[in-house]
């Protein structure tokens, strides 16, 4: 496994990964509306755009991008940060 930062070129495959968690991970407690909107909320240009606003990470196994993390000043903050989009597979859950 490697943790790296995310590129302009990850973007279709980190949105793929975050909708996959999203409708297999969340669904026993999200309606579809709900899990259809953050889908949209996490479209590629949408994590181009959060990765130019704080540091935005991808977790690769291999060629494939398995999870996704990301660190931001909290709201405009200089001195407290926040952690968003953060997703991994289902397969790779609970693995470590």
């Amino acid at each position: 496994m490697e943790i790296r930062l995310f590129k302009q070129e990850d973007a279709i495959e980190t949105a793929q990964v975050i909708a996959e968690t999203l409708r297999t991970s969340n669904s026993k407690d999200y309606s579809t509306k709900y899990i259809d909107d953050t889908i949209s909320s996490h479209s590629a240009d949408v994590l181009i755009e959060r990765a130019k606003a704080g540091h935005m990470y991808v977790v690769c196994d291999k060629t494939r991008i398995v999870g996704c993390g990301a660190i931001a000043g909290y709201w405009g903050s200089t001195t407290e940060s926040i952690l968003l989009t953060i997703f991994v597979l289902p397969e790779y859950q609970g693995k470590g």
